[in-house]
C-alpha cells in the first residue's frame, strides 16, 4: 500500500472558482491517491498552518504575497491555481486570460455594439491580461473601451471594501458611458457589482448596459437582476491537472518552467447581454430570424425571404456592421448552441446535431472542428462537469 501523504489546500470555497477547482482536485484524488487533505483560506494564517502541519505538497490559490512566501519557504512540491500575483516561483495551472477577454469582446461585437466599457481590478495580473485581451480584440476592429479599475488583491479584499465609496465610484463611471454600451467585468463578483451599480444609476440591463462576467458562478449569475451572462471556464480541469502535476512532482518529476494554461469555453448567455445593438433595421431583423430559426434547416435564402433587401445588399451590410456574412452567422449561432449542449447535457451526438440545426452528427463534427479546433467529444470532455 502506498504511503499516505498530507496535501495542503489553500483555496477559498466562498466563490465558484475555488469550489470548482476543489472538485477537480478531489476527482483526481479519488483515483486511488493516498492523500489526506487539510485546507486554509487565502490571506489567513496559512503560513503558520503549513509550518505546523508539514505537508508533502500544496495546491494553493496564491492571491496574497504572504501565502506565496510561505509556500516558497516550505520548499515542498506545490502548484498555484491563481493568476492574481505576478512573479511567483511556484508552478501554475491556470487560464489563458487574454483569450477570455477576446471571447467577451467577440460576444459583444456579434451583437453589434459600438460603445464598450471594461471593469477590472487594479494591480491584479489576471485582470490586466483579461482587459488587455478585450481591448486588443476591439482595437483590431478600430474600437476602444472605457476602463474602470477597483482595488485588487487577495480574495479577502472583497470583504474589506467600502460599500458607499465603491457604489459612488462605479455609479459615476456608468453615468459617463454613452448608451447602449457593452461592459466586460473581469470576474462575476465585479459583474454582480456592476449590475447593482446600474440599478443605483437607474440604467437598464441590458437595454442601456449589457454585461458579461467571468467564471459562470451559478449563484452570483442567478442572484443578479437580470441574470448575468458569463464566460465559462474549465475550472474542474484546472483542479484535476493541478493535482496530477503535484502528484508527478511528488514522484520526482521536475517542476515545469512554464505555466499550464487552459482555454475558456464559451459565453453562457443570460439576460444581461441577450440583446442586439444594431441600428440597421434589415440587419437586425435578419439576426433575429437567424437566432429564432437556427435550429431549423435554414439557409441564406430563407433569411432573404424574411428580409426586404437584396442578397448583395444584405451581405454587404452584414460584413460592414458585423464583419461576417449571414451564412457565417447561422454557423456561429449553431456552434454556440452546440457548445452549450455539450457542456450542459449528456445528449448523444446525433441528438445534439439535430437540436443545433445540423443535418447529421458527422456534419456537426466537421463544422465544429473547423470552428473550434476540437471535436465535439473533446470539447465535452474538457468542459462538461463530472
Amino acid at each position: 500500500m502506498s504511503e499516505t501523504r498530507r496535501i495542503a489546500l489553500i483555496i477559498a470555497m466562498d466563490f465558484g472558482y475555488g469550489r470548482q477547482v476543489l472538485r477537480g482536485v478531489c476527482a483526481y484524488a479519488k483515483q486511488g491517491r493516498p492523500w489526506v487533505f487539510n485546507w486554509a483560506l487565502p490571506g489567513s494564517n496559512a503560513g503558520r498552518l503549513l509550518a505546523e502541519w508539514e505537508p508533502a505538497g500544496v495546491i494553493a490559490h496564491l492571491s496574497a504575497p504572504a501565502d506565496a512566501a510561505a509556500v516558497e519557504q516550505l520548499n515542498r512540491p506545490a502548484v498555484n491555481v491563481s493568476g492574481v500575483l505576478r512573479d511567483v516561483a511556484v508552478p501554475r495551472v491556470g487560464l489563458e486570460d487574454e483569450a477570455i477577454g477576446r471571447l467577451a469582446a467577440e460576444h459583444f461585437l456579434e451583437r453589434g455594439f459600438q460603445e464598450f466599457g471594461v471593469v477590472g481590478e487594479r494591480d491584479t495580473a489576471y485582470s490586466d491580461r483579461r482587459l488587455s485581451g478585450f481591448k486588443k480584440r476591439l482595437s483590431s476592429d478600430g474600437l476602444d473601451s472605457h476602463v474602470f479599475l477597483e482595488r485588487g488583491g487577495p480574495i479577502s479584499a472583497y470583504r474589506e471594501r467600502s460599500w458607499k465609496h465603491s457604489d459612488a465610484a462605479i455609479t459615476r463611471w456608468l453615468n459617463s458611458l454613452a448608451t447602449p454600451a457593452a461592459v466586460f467585468a473581469c470576474n462575476d463578483v465585479m459583474a454582480m457589482r456592476l449590475s447593482e451599480g446600474c440599478r443605483l444609476a437607474e440604467l437598464r440591463v441590458p437595454e442601456d448596459i449589457a454585461i458579461v462576467g467571468v467564471d459562470d458562478d451559478e449563484l452570483l449569475c442567478e442572484m443578479a437582476r437580470p441574470p448575468l451572462s458569463s464566460v465559462r471556464l474549465p475550472l474542474r480541469e484546472i483542479g484535476f491537472k493541478a493535482a496530477r502535476l503535484l502528484d508527478d512532482m511528488l514522484a520526482g518529476a521536475p517542476a515545469p518552467e512554464e505555466p499550464l494554461l487552459l482555454s475558456p469555453s464559451h459565453v453562457v448567455t443570460r439576460q444581461s447581454s441577450d440583446i442586439l445593438a444594431v441600428e440597421d433595421a434589415d440587419v437586425a431583423e435578419a439576426l433575429r430570424f437567424i437566432r429564432t430559426h437556427a435550429t431549423d434547416p435554414i439557409g441564406v435564402s430563407d433569411v432573404l425571404r424574411h428580409s426586404s433587401t437584396s442578397r448583395r445588399s444584405l451581405e454587404r451590410r452584414f460584413r460592414q456592421m458585423l464583419g461576417r456574412s449571414p451564412l457565417d452567422e447561422i454557423i456561429r449561432v449553431r456552434i454556440e448552441l452546440t457548445k452549450q449542449m455539450l457542456s450542459d447535457t449528456d445528449m448523444r451526438m446525433p441528438k445534439v446535431a439535430a437540436a443545433a440545426g445540423f443535418s447529421s452528427a458527422s456534419r456537426l463534427s466537421v463544422v465544429f472542428h473547423k470552428e473550434t479546433g476540437m471535436t465535439p467529444t473533446e470539447y465535452r470532455r474538457r468542459f462538461r462537469p463530472t
